[in-house]
């Protein structure tokens, strides 16, 4: 089957469907399937380790303290959603063990052994009319920071070939964000810019990669799962570092109300909380505030 890549860094702000798809119908999804970390977790961990982790304070075992960016993306296109993501799942286990809990000491299942999880129990005729989601945005740096980028794209890249294998028709591919600009790196120059070339490298690297493939399978314009009339695999890409820096303008900000990029609303040692959330960016050292969650939505229902 041939594989329809997107990059959409312009996506993100695209108001319109270019008149080359007027005479395309829709794809028919109806299922969410999601793989990935923290940005995807709705409660994975939290019942993983008893309720215990992230804290109360968090919003019912999310990563953040309103909805992850999937459930407002279900909600509103009505698909039935389930997230096979772990707070702190690197992208294989295998090349990157990935950690959670309060001093990340609980083991979780990577992307790669999510993606396995799913093919061992799911209902493959379901797979044609499924959005996968394959979130797996850093935690591999985190854990290993000598870790070449084009290892991480590779198991994403295999990600694709599994599910294309099984019938999938649409994967949605988030690339990583500026990771130097994170909270817990942000407040040490010499980490922030070792972690912010990391996160140039794996944009490179992404380019790269869609570029191999682009003369043969690309597609070009904002809405990568508009057609699934032939026996093309629609693999989107949603660009977080493109749509961040977006967010970051002083116009969108002010849009936000968010004063504040650069500190979390949750303390370091997590024993505080702010008053002051929705003027935040960050809601603690690593994860987004719900608001930002939300603006991610926005720019994947854009896509769809």
């Amino acid at each position: 089957m041939l594989v329809n890549l997107l990059s959409v860094a312009v996506a993100v702000i695209a108001t319109c469907i270019p008149s080359v798809f007027a005479k395309e119908s829709a794809c028919k999804i109806k299922n969410l399937v999601v793989f990935g970390d923290s940005y995807a977790d709705i409660g994975n961990v939290y019942r993983l380790t008893k309720k215990t982790w992230p804290l109360s304070f968090y919003n019912n075992g999310r990563f953040t303290n309103g909805r992850v960016w999937i459930e407002h993306v279900a909600k509103a296109k009505k698909y039935k959603m389930h997230s096979y993501a772990f707070g702190g799942a690197t992208c294989d286990n295998n090349l990157v063990q990935g950690y959670s809990g309060p001093t990340s000491e609980v083991r979780v299942p990577g992307m790669i052994q999510q993606v396995e999880a799913y093919l061992s129990k799911s209902n493959r005729k379901d797979a044609s009319k499924t959005l996968f989601v394959l979130n797996s945005l850093g935690n591999d740096f985190v854990f290993d920071s000598s870790l070449e980028p084009a290892a991480v794209v590779a198991r994403v890249h295999d990600s694709i070939l599994r599910l294309e294998k099984v019938g999938a028709k649409n994967i949605l591919v988030v690339e990583n964000f500026d990771m130097g600009n994170i909270p817990y790196f942000r407040n040490n120059a010499t980490q922030a810019a070792y972690f912010t070339r990391i996160s140039i490298d794996e944009q490179a690297v992404y380019k790269d990669f869609i570029t191999l493939l682009g003369p043969k399978y690309v597609r070009l314009g904002p809405h990568p799962f508009l057609n699934c009339k032939d026996d093309r695999v629609n693999v989107g890409f949603l660009n977080l570092w493109d749509l961040f820096k977006h967010l970051h303008q002083p116009g969108q900000l002010k849009r936000l109300g968010i004063t504040d990029v650069i500190q979390g609303c949750v303390s370091s040692d997590y024993k505080t909380v702010c008053s002051d959330p929705d003027k935040h960016f960050y809601w603690d050292d690593f994860h987004l505030t719900g608001k930002i969650h939300k603006e991610i939505s926005t720019a994947v229902l854009k896509l769809l």
